[in-house]
């Protein structure tokens, strides 16, 4: 192991460490004492390795002979303080000093002069000499002469000047701040009125600090009316009149007023905010998903509220009729690796949406980038532990704080019109609208000077599904995937892989918490076979036990719509998993069991229509057949009663729709088979029997059918 090396901290030089001032008490091998000088009962030890390393640090300063008797009387006339922090003319004066005052002090050692002025005349005037020498040679250090080049030229001081010099020098330890002119710490000499004019001036240039913005010369003008009338006033009360200055002066008195307490008069407080704000590199996390940002942004585009495919094919008149319309879109970022694990594209910013959007920030979204078509999967994502959003409505409701809250996180919104509390998001939207939005029909664009005569509604051709792929497509391949400067010029997915394999994440929501959290609350009636969502029976033995103590009773559900397999419901105070008696429905979701239920339902309705015609054949030889036998009883249907086919048709066709059809064979008509009255299964052209007067008897309570009978007595 190298040693490192020893650096001598000696007693009278001051250490300024952990916020407080230290002195060198003892020095050893394994390091430095320090002693406090505010507590002197306080020690701490440095090792010298340590305070190699402290040297480096912005934290760490040494004053040396800070505690020593010539800083003290130096700091009793002057401030302690660096060559370099001075202004340039103040530098160049203190090395002009120290180089006449060496040059005495050298040829005094020589015995050349003395100090009296008859002995150093002569080197007065060969200090002038070199002192113009000096002044030429650093104007041209580096530089060639040329012809008729000015050089400005500073002169030697005089004999009782540079003996001042001298004896101050020599008086503070040879310390070359001590040349320092301070004849700029007098003040002002030069001042031209007395305080109560400025005074008066200071209170009349406020009027330039106001909401309605007037121009610098017109307040300098009313500012010199006020003094003309207050003059007046002051004269014939015999006192002294204030002085008048020029209106150049007082536009010079209104640019030093404050640019910040004039920004806020004049534009507004939050303009001020805006314009002076200061920023830094933000809180640093180290823990994916440890901080989510969610904001919504109204796109700088148009989209068709129709789908593209039918608008094709429509003529120009119609098509010009279609409503286009600028859309929102919310998306929800991991503040530790800029990754994006939200997106949702929506009419309007509404609770639900953002409760929707949140969701999709805790789940594998690889099944999305599937079916969009993206290179790369969609992985990012998981539980949260914070947050953080603005003050809009969608945020500030009691839908989205208890979703938060349940996903057992924290929510934090910012103060109104202070999008960089939320940089990370709003840089986002930025990079949507400077390099996304430029690709895109429907351009609306930041203003409206940039606009210019565009009208964006006649180049709309987009979709809400074609945006959502696009910003889908932009945001897996080319966003996650192109190096964020905010980390360290890392792509969002590579930092979100290192940190993923370095600490991991935090886990989604369980399935009873996500569904707490996140799911859908219906209401259903439970009977003794459980209860029906989407089709699909739940059950489970405590509700079961519920329904024989609470008899068709409604209960409360919470439906999550990625996975139906099972259901919580709220059983008396307990929520409970009721599951599905559909096996392996385990990761269906909501929408794939529609689909296929949907599917099955065309399908059965392709089934129906071709069997159409032997419906319609097999439904006209049973009435024949019933008609028939109806005779030999003297039983002849007549009609049905309007409860019985609505209930009829609500059983049998609820949802299905008969499309007309033609028979090649032909079809005998039910009209034509009742024209010449009552079947009777002889032929056609035997003269029919007499019928029996209708007459309708009572329905009895057993009897099953909602028929009315003629001829039965």
């Amino acid at each position: 192991m190298k040693n490192a090396p020893i650096f001598r901290i000696y007693p009278h030089d001051k250490v300024d460490y952990l916020g407080s001032n230290w002195r060198a008490f003892t020095h050893g091998s394994e390091g430095v004492v320090l002693r406090s000088v505010e507590d002197p009962e306080i020690f701490d030890t440095i090792p010298h390795e340590k305070l190699r390393r402290l040297l480096k640090a912005p934290h760490f300063k040494i004053w040396p002979g800070h505690y020593s008797q010539k800083s003290a009387r130096f700091r009793a006339v002057g401030t302690e303080e660096l060559i370099t922090n001075l202004p340039p003319w103040q530098q160049e004066t203190i090395r002009h000093r120290l180089f006449c005052v060496q040059r005495w002090l050298t040829e005094e050692d020589a015995g050349n002069v003395k100090r009296t002025p008859l002995c150093s005349a002569a080197f007065i005037t060969a200090l002038d000499v070199e002192m113009m020498k000096r002044c030429i040679g650093n104007k041209f250090q580096h530089k060639k002469r040329q012809t008729g080049q000015k050089v400005e030229i500073t002169f030697g001081p005089s004999f009782d000047t540079l003996i001042r010099w001298v004896r101050k020098y020599e008086k503070s330890g040879c310390d070359p701040m001590s040349l320092k002119d301070g004849r700029c710490n007098s003040g002002n000499w030069n001042r031209k009125f007395c305080d109560e004019t400025y005074a008066f001036i200071d209170d009349q240039i406020l009027a330039y600090a106001s909401p309605d913005r007037p121009y610098a010369n017109a307040v300098a003008l009313e500012t010199q009316w006020a003094i003309d009338d207050l003059n007046e006033i002051r004269a014939e009360a015999g006192e002294n009149l204030l002085g008048r200055p020029c209106s150049r002066q007082i536009e010079r008195y209104i640019s030093d007023l404050p640019p910040f307490f004039v920004t806020c008069e004049r534009e507004g407080i939050d303009r001020g905010r805006s314009q002076f704000m200061s920023s830094s590199g933000g809180l640093e996390t180290l823990i994916p998903c440890e901080r989510f940002e969610m904001d919504g942004w109204k796109g700088d585009f148009m989209i068709l509220l129709r789908d593209s495919g039918i608008a094709s094919k429509l003529p120009p008149e119609i098509l010009k009729k279609i409503p286009r319309k600028r859309v929102w879109v919310y998306v929800v970022i991991d503040h530790a690796t800029r990754c994006v694990v939200g997106l949702r594209v929506v009419m309007s910013g509404k609770a639900d949406e953002t409760v929707r959007v949140l969701e999709m920030a805790t789940r594998d979204k690889t099944a999305i980038s599937d079916a969009v078509g993206t290179t790369f999967d969609w992985v990012e994502g998981g539980g949260f532990s914070m947050v953080v959003s603005d003050q809009g409505s969608e945020f500030t409701n009691d839908r989205y704080e208890t979703a938060v809250l349940a996903a057992l996180a924290a929510y934090e919104r910012n103060r109104a019109a202070a999008p960089s509390l939320r940089g990370v998001n709003e840089r986002l939207f930025g990079v949507f609208s400077t390099k996304l939005t430029p690709m895109m029909s429907g351009r609306t664009f930041g203003n409206i000077f940039e606009r210019g005569d565009v009208d964006p509604a006649s180049t709309a051709a987009l979709t809400p599904e074609q945006l959502l792929r696009i910003l889908i497509w932009y945001v897996v391949d080319i966003y996650h995937r192109t190096p964020h400067s905010g980390i360290g010029y890392t792509a969002p997915s590579v930092k979100w892989a290192e940190l993923t394999k370095e600490v991991g994440t935090t886990a989604p929501p369980d399935g009873y918490r996500m569904r707490a959290a996140f799911g859908e609350a219906l209401t259903r009636r439970v009977d003794g076979t459980g209860f029906l969502v989407n089709g699909i029976r739940y059950t489970c033995p405590k509700l079961r036990k519920f329904f024989v103590d609470h008899y068709m009773c409604d209960v409360n559900l919470r439906v999550d719509p990625y996975d139906i397999s099972w259901i919580v419901v709220q059983v008396d105070d307990a929520w409970v998993a009721a599951y599905s008696t559909i096996p392996d429905l385990e990761g269906v979701t909501s929408e794939e069991w529609s689909g296929a239920n949907l599917a099955r339902k065309r399908k059965g309705q392709e089934q129906f229509e071709r069997d159409l015609p032997a419906i319609r054949r097999a439904i006209a030889s049973i009435r024949k057949i019933n008609g028939d036998a109806a005779a030999l009883v003297g039983l002849t249907p007549k009609r049905l009663t309007a409860d019985y086919i609505n209930k009829l048709e609500e059983e049998l066709f609820s949802g299905e729709e008969v499309i007309p059809w033609s028979d090649p064979e032909p079809i005998p008509d039910v009209g034509e088979i009742f024209a010449s009255g009552t079947p009777t299964g002889q032929s056609s052209h035997e003269p029919p029997k007499s019928e029996t007067p209708a007459t309708d008897i009572p329905r009895s309570s057993n009897l099953p059918s909602n028929w009315t009978l003629e001829g039965d007595k």
